[in-house]
């Protein structure tokens, strides 16, 4: 009688104070959402809580994720995908035996699903609450006194700056198969250009926040697939690399990572970062590979602009950077059209337009003003 009360009185019990940690995540979720709607209609209220208040979280999480020797992000997301699969698997032995055997579908079941479910909260608890506010701040250029307008003198003045760090940095490089070599190690760039992002920050106080060292992806050659080159990965506060693309994209792609991990949340933004970063360095190969990535933006926009004119500015230009070009062509046909690239850029849209940048995954190349109005500026 005893056992039969109980077990009608449990069946009774809401689902709240039975799940009381899920709801605890989900009123989190709901409160951390909604403050970030407030967020986004103040500018000002942005900046301030993402460098003054939620580089706390940022520097936390990239604090204790540095001090494991892999990408602990990666490990996670296998981690994640692996339990995804054996919830499919038992649900579905579950489901069988109900069609089958008429047994009453495994309450287990049900909640194995709550496990993967907290996680995604717990994710956007953590995105709400660390980087989210970057995409509503300021413009960098406001931050930084950089000028937005751009003249056809001044495009063409970061092209001559551009083919003559090239033609310097090419003179002191190895090339093999049409390619510059990276000699020093993944882990000599991604502390050097720590060093550079602190020199930077020098004259630019928004970008002071503490980097940690970037990290090498370990399935780099199944990710490349994506055509993703590195992601920060807010929930582990990590800059992390695929290693597997061209040694002339890699510095780069460091830098562009560590600006995400410094605050700044657009895409063109960081890679305008990524090049004025890359520009700190002494080392010949640092340098390439910003001005090398940084060309393509600026040369696109000045062969637009003036063709005449652009061909003139690069005349001087060393030919191994169209060989460079022509090498990463070659090298990225292997991944150029397949569904993981269709989804992820599908993926990577609508996270970006979601979080109010209106050009999508086009906004990535919305960098030559930027970066042009930088290198004139730093000239005067």
């Amino acid at each position: 009688m005893n056992t039969e009360l109980s077990m009608s009185r449990r069946k009774k019990t809401p689902f709240i104070r039975r799940h009381i940690p899920m709801t605890v995540i989900t009123v989190l979720f709901i409160i951390t959402l909604g403050f970030s709607f407030v967020l986004r209609s103040s500018p000002e209220l942005s900046c301030f809580f993402a460098f003054r208040v939620f580089d706390k979280v940022r520097i936390a999480l990239g604090f204790v994720s540095s001090l494991l020797p892999f990408c602990l992000s990666e490990l996670l997301i296998i981690l994640f995908v692996a339990y995804l699969i054996f919830w499919l698997v038992f649900s579905m032995i579950c489901l069988i035996k109900r069609l089958v055997k008429k047994e009453p579908l495994s309450k287990l079941s049900k909640n194995l699903l709550l496990i993967p479910v907290a996680i995604l909260l717990t994710v956007g608890i953590i995105f709400n609450l660390s980087f989210c506010a970057g995409y509503f701040a300021p413009p960098v250029s406001e931050m930084m006194g950089i000028d937005t307008e751009l003249t056809e003198d001044e495009l063409f003045f970061t092209l001559d700056y551009l083919v003559a760090v090239i033609n310097d940095s090419c003179s002191k490089l190895s090339f093999e198969n049409g390619s510059a070599k990276l000699t020093k190690s993944f882990s000599q760039v991604a502390d050097e250009l720590v060093d550079c992002y602190d020199s930077l920050a020098l004259r630019y106080p928004i970008l002071s926040q503490k980097s940690f060292k970037a990290k090498p992806i370990l399935l780099s050659p199944l990710m490349t697939y994506t055509h993703v080159s590195g992601i920060y990965t807010f929930f582990t506060g990590e800059s992390t690399v695929n290693t597997n693309y061209p040694d002339y994209i890699l510095p780069y792609t460091v830098s562009h990572e560590y600006s995400h991990q410094r605050g700044i949340a657009p895409e063109n933004e960081s890679n305008f970062l990524a090049f004025a970063a890359c520009m700190e360095s002494d080392d010949p190969f640092i340098r390439y590979s910003g001005a090398a990535n940084a060309f393509s933006y600026i040369a696109d926009d000045a062969y637009a602009l003036n063709e005449a004119r652009y061909f003139e500015a690069i005349a001087s230009l060393d030919k191994r950077l169209f060989e460079e070009y022509s090498a990463y062509r070659e090298f990225f046909k292997k991944y150029e059209n397949n569904p993981a690239a269709d989804l992820s850029s599908a993926a990577n849209d609508a996270y970006l337009k979601a979080n109010g940048q209106e050009e999508g995954i086009v906004s990535y190349s919305l960098v030559s003003s930027l970066i042009s109005n930088y290198v004139c500026k730093e000239a005067k």
